[in-house]
């Protein structure tokens, strides 16, 4: 009886790393210092040369602080590097879009601006002390929305210029999908920073300090008094004025 076999489907991520496979070819190098390689490290070494250092007690890495230096970067040396480029990577990196693998539009065209992106939100999040506290106001996926919209590499100057001065609700497509969908307001513990909130609960304090006191309570007390005996007042002289006249 005839079998029948279906060919086994690799994911994208899959074909690109094989596709890297055989294209790559390993460099001559007079030291011991690694590069980048997407498909074998974090994101984080993007830019930098690296070297792994041999560790006495493998328990410090509970010690890491994650505000301050990222995980994956414990154990190893970091520190700038500017590879040489060849005249292939030189050619394929003014390849057409259109023309190059997924693998070559994703480190040629996306990874140089997406990058840097991640970077400048990871000090934003740590400004809005995302690493201190579990709920803030501060939304990643608006401030990679805004930076990447702003700093757009395949404009214009004009344009470039008049990108930087657009917020989140400035830019067009975000205006028409918060048009379609609006977020309710964020509660004032996001909105306020800790000095006006400190100030908002000192004065309401202050006040009920006022207003406790029993001098000010008699004051507040004959004005509820007063208000009371003054209700419809208008109405009291027109019917004064009324009986007057009868007579």
């Amino acid at each position: 009886m005839p079998v029948l076999k279906t060919k086994e489907t690799k994911n994208l991520w899959e074909e690109i790393c094989h596709d890297f496979e055989k294209k790559k070819k390993i460099p001559e190098r007079t030291d011991e210092i690694n590069e980048f390689d997407a498909a074998k490290h974090s994101a984080v070494f993007y830019g930098y040369s690296f070297d792994r250092n041999k560790l006495d007690d493998e328990n410090l890495i509970k010690d890491i602080d994650v505000s301050v230096c990222h995980p994956a970067c414990f154990g190893y040396n970091l520190e700038k590097h500017i590879a040489k480029c060849s005249s292939s990577n030189k050619k394929n990196a003014l390849k057409d879009k259109n023309e190059c693998t997924e693998r070559e539009f994703i480190e040629t065209y996306v990874f140089p601006t997406l990058l840097p992106a991640m970077e400048k939100m990871l000090w934003e999040a740590k400004n809005h002390k995302c690493y201190e506290r579990k709920r803030t106001a501060f939304n990643a996926c608006d401030f990679l929305t805004t930076y990447l919209y702003q700093n757009n590499p395949f404009v214009n100057d004009d344009e470039a210029y008049f990108r930087k001065s657009l917020e989140l609700d400035e830019i067009p497509f975000a205006k028409d999908w918060l048009k379609l969908h609006p977020r309710p307001p964020l509660p004032k513990s996001l909105v306020w920073s800790e000095e006006e909130a400190a100030g908002k609960i000192q004065s309401f304090y202050r006040g009920y300090l006022v207003r406790r006191d029993p001098e000010v309570q008699e004051l507040r007390q004959w004005q509820k008094e007063l208000r009371e005996e003054n209700q419809n007042i208008n109405q009291r002289v027109e019917k004064f004025w009324s009986d007057e006249t009868k007579i």
